[in-house]
């Protein structure tokens, strides 16, 4: 405060005051938050609080420098300033919340009212992702049979929709059995599979990456019986929804069949049971189809044994009965499917002359 009086000669008086603020102290800047433990070491998956804090004695909030970007175009939620104490110990304090999704960067200045200036001296980097990825397995062959069954390849593609991807934090498990009478099922990760009593375990294909969106693929080729299972997290910790299949069953192998104790366009006089084997890991029973018909006598019924054998079965026809009646020339088919669909079929000709010559006349 600086004061003055006066007096002329003519005896007039005067008086005159100002008051002068002497302000050369730089103000303080700090920034504390309340997340300080990030994933990966700049992601968070909650909302992250800056608590701003400015020693000064001559403060305008309106000389506050904010600088932050953000990649989606976010900004954090900015309270209004509170202040405590008082002279060059005076703190004024803000906070910022930084709660969508997005990649910041965030600094401060301040200049107080008498021009001195202050900056925070650094720029703080970090992520925030709240939002979890989302994983989509898509298959390009659904047709099966009774189920689990497919005749055919499968090919699994795999999206995940996530902007703070990694590969490395995704698990993808296979599991994959040659011999399902074996019993035993043995879990791999993808490509680690041994050549034992499992399938050859398919590998996960490359990522590839569109944006946000990364893809990668896994082809069940082999014959064999297979899960899949998908789980992981993004780089903030998200974790998404966990994938798996129950077991599947691909079979490209058709059912074997095979008829014995009769060969084809043989001529027989003695025993005539002819026998047909039928096999296949996944052999469908129901499916069995048995043709024997003679060129004379028409469709005959089959009339036997049913022995089951290793994956499969054997029929085994009782001998033809020896009357005069029997003698002909005959045609037996066999026709079987397994449960993914797959067909086979097994035919053979012969005659039966016990009792004298059959003879058939093919028509030109």
């Amino acid at each position: 405060l600086a004061e003055a009086s006066y007096v002329d000669n003519a005896g007039h008086t005067g008086a005159v005051e100002c008051r002068y603020h002497i302000d050369v102290t730089t103000p303080e800047i700090s920034v504390e938050y309340d997340l300080n433990e990030p994933a990966g070491g700049r992601y968070y998956h909650q909302p992250r609080t800056a608590t701003v804090t400015i020693r000064e004695r001559n403060f305008d909030e309106r000389d506050v420098d904010f600088q932050i970007t953000s990649t989606e175009g976010h900004m954090p939620e900015i309270s209004g300033w509170t202040s405590t104490g008082s002279g060059d110990d005076t703190l004024h304090v803000c906070r910022l919340v930084f709660s969508e999704d997005g990649d910041y960067t965030f600094t401060l200045a301040f200049q107080d009212l008498a021009g001195n200036r202050a900056v925070y001296g650094k720029t703080d980097e970090f992520t925030i992702d709240r939002t979890a990825p989302e994983l989509t397995v898509s298959w390009d062959n659904t047709d099966s049979r009774n189920g689990i069954y497919y005749a055919d390849s499968r090919t699994a593609v795999i999206t995940v929709q996530e902007h703070n991807f990694d590969e490395a934090l995704l698990d993808i498990a296979v599991t994959a059995e040659k011999d399902p009478k074996a019993g035993r099922m043995e879990e791999a990760a993808a490509g680690e599979g041994e050549e034992k009593d499992i399938a050859a375990v398919p590998s996960v294909s490359a990522w590839s990456h569109s944006g946000d969106r990364h893809t990668a693929r896994i082809t069940f080729a082999r014959d064999g019986i297979y899960t899949l299972a998908v789980e992981g997290e993004d780089l903030a910790g998200n974790r998404l929804t966990a994938y798996e299949t129950e077991a599947f069953v691909i079979d490209c192998t058709p059912p074997e069949a095979l008829i014995f104790d009769v060969t084809d366009r043989s001529a027989n006089r003695g025993e005539v049971s002819p026998g047909i084997r039928l096999s296949d890991t996944n052999l469908d029973p129901y499916s069995v189809r048995i043709l024997l018909a003679g060129s004379q006598k028409g469709e005959i019924s089959w009339e036997g044994t049913q022995t089951p054998v290793q994956n499969g079965m054997e029929l085994k026809m009782k001998d033809f009965a020896y009357v005069p009646e029997m003698d002909d020339m005959y045609i037996l088919r066999a026709a079987v499917r397994d449960l993914a669909g797959n067909q086979s079929e097994a035919q053979v000709r012969f005659s039966v002359n016990r009792f004298g010559s059959v003879y058939s006349f093919d028509a030109k």
